[in-house]
């Protein structure tokens, strides 16, 4: 039940933050957010390691989608306050994103070649579902372009935050229990 709770906030956070920022709103996928970030951290086990992915998650965010949006290869909408050119509501959606990987995507830590793939079509597929379905980005210049390159973007971050999150799963185990 836990991974399916994780699963469905994490879905809320992406509706509310994407429907909302197409309506000059993006805070509405705050409620969902916190409720991920609250149901994610209640776990002693995995609280640091998502803490660290978010981390991680959101340096790659502010990389990624700073660069589409300084390039002018993505217009984002809302005209919300922005970190490198990359608005808050993004990377929201990138520390959301991060939270799932030691839950509801926790599968993707023993299966990196799946990871890989499912950034490379998913990750594309938001930002194409968001602009096209929400008016929430637009795609500037070659959509074609843009959408291979979130292609090879988010399949080198998804699995750079798999690995991660692997990588800190194992230093956990190793850690001495202490009283």
């Amino acid at each position: 039940m836990h991974k399916v709770i994780n699963a469905v906030l994490f879905q809320l956070a992406w509706f509310g933050f994407v429907a909302g920022a197409a309506q000059g709103s993006a805070w509405w996928g705050l409620i969902p957010l916190v409720a991920l970030a609250a149901h994610a951290l209640w776990f002693p086990a995995t609280r640091s390691s998502d803490l660290m992915l978010g981390a991680a998650a959101l340096l790659i965010g502010i990389a990624l989608d700073g660069s589409f949006a300084r390039l002018g290869w993505l217009v984002y909408a809302d005209g919300a306050p922005a970190v490198l050119g990359a608005p808050w509501w993004i990377l929201a959606m990138w520390l959301a994103f991060a939270w799932t990987l030691n839950h509801s995507l926790t599968y993707l830590q023993k299966h990196l070649g799946v990871a890989i793939a499912l950034g490379i079509i998913a990750g594309p597929f938001s930002y194409y579902i968001a602009g096209r379905a929400w008016d929430a980005l637009e795609f500037a210049g070659n959509p074609t372009a843009t959408l291979a390159w979130l292609a090879v973007s988010w399949g080198v971050a998804t699995g750079a935050l798999v690995l991660l999150a692997r990588r800190l799963a194992k230093l956990a185990l190793a850690a001495p229990v202490t009283a």
